[in-house]
């Protein structure tokens, strides 16, 4: 008797930045629709930190469909753009493996045990938390610039190397949203297959934010209008519902 809404993606699902979890976007979802009448209805959190839509894709499939969702929301852009920032070309693949490497756990140097050292590394950003999913679980390869484009546009520099051989936008022109649209093509056809309906939402941006790249640089603009023809083509040819949120919220 209740209809089961799980919104799925990166940060900004997750709503990383407010320290109040009753303040993410599902849950104010879910407190906008239970206002409006609509008391049978719950929203699920799906978010992870850093997630594109492979791991969007997995989670769906191995861990979500389990909740037997009603509607699955996915938003989604951010991430996606990074995992696009590979040179050389050949490093850019379906399975991340160009983007970063996976470990099974960290392997801290033997100073790190001392809980005071750690402390104060951890505090100073000199080291992550021993239980950072980064450190954890994820390596970022060589091939991947793209904290190379953001360190060199916070400090004012781009285009220093490797960006003088290849620029961020040829990068990006070369390396298409190719897996973003599989991933969520096959995400879609999932969900037909269990009955589950999907509306999609394309990404929007606030330029607002100084210390994040990925919201004011032209490259990563424009990769998100591009991803976001993407998700209109997959709405306009499977049974996905689509809202146009780049559409409906000014810049």
């Amino acid at each position: 008797g209740v209809f089961r809404i799980v919104s799925i993606g990166g940060s900004t699902t997750y709503s990383a930045g407010v320290e109040d979890y009753r303040l993410s976007y599902p849950d104010q979802l879910a407190i906008a629709l239970q206002e409006a009448g609509y008391t049978n209805v719950e929203v699920i959190n799906a978010g992870v930190f850093r997630y594109a839509s492979l791991e969007n894709l997995i989670n769906f499939e191995l861990r979500i469909l389990e909740l037997d969702p009603d509607l699955v929301i996915v938003y989604e852009g951010i991430n996606e753009v990074a995992t696009r920032i590979i040179w050389p070309y050949s490093f850019y693949r379906g399975d991340l493996s160009g983007f970063e490497s996976r470990v099974l756990s960290a392997d801290p140097p033997w100073w790190e045990n001392i809980t005071l050292v750690r402390a104060a590394l951890v505090y100073t950003h000199r080291t992550e938390s021993h239980i950072s999913l980064q450190r954890n679980f994820m390596r970022f390869t060589g091939a991947y610039l793209g904290n190379n484009f953001s360190t060199q546009n916070l400090q004012g520099v781009y285009p220093q190397a490797p960006f003088d051989k290849q620029s961020a936008d040829e990068i990006l022109a070369t390396n298409r949203p190719i897996y973003y649209e599989r991933n969520l093509r096959t995400l879609v056809a999932i969900a037909e297959a269990h009955r589950v309906d999907v509306l999609l939402l394309t990404f929007t941006y606030a330029p607002d934010f100084p210390e994040e790249p990925g919201a004011w640089t032209e490259e990563y603009i424009a990769a998100y209008a591009e991803q976001n023809d993407v998700l209109r083509q997959i709405a306009a040819s499977t049974s996905a519902y689509l809202f146009d949120f780049a559409e409906v919220m000014p810049q």
